[in-house]
């Protein structure tokens, strides 16, 4: 269960909701700053019915393990791509 209400508050995180009350938080003239306490002040709307958004956690879930598939398959390609040039700029 905690795992779901971590996709679930991860998902609320990326909402409009969610960005228009860390603005209210945000602070400095040049560069706005956000500090953990006002993250953790955030309030994130809390479903009566946890299967509600059963889907919508899954959906997260999903989205979560191909962007760290995503990251593996960048890193591979940087990997390949600094040693093809290696080999080509060597030569």
């Amino acid at each position: 269960m905690l795992q779901f209400i971590r996709f679930y508050v991860f998902a609320f995180l990326q909402t409009q909701a969610a960005y228009d009350q860390m603005l209210r938080n945000e602070y400095g003239a040049v560069q706005q700053h956000l500090e953990p306490a006002h993250v953790k002040d955030i309030l994130i709307p809390v479903p009566n019915d946890w299967g509600t958004i059963k889907g919508i956690v899954e959906k997260v879930k999903q989205l979560i393990e191909h962007k760290e598939q995503l990251d593996i398959l960048s890193n591979e390609t940087d990997e390949a791509i600094a040693i093809l040039l290696d080999t080509l700029l060597g030569e």
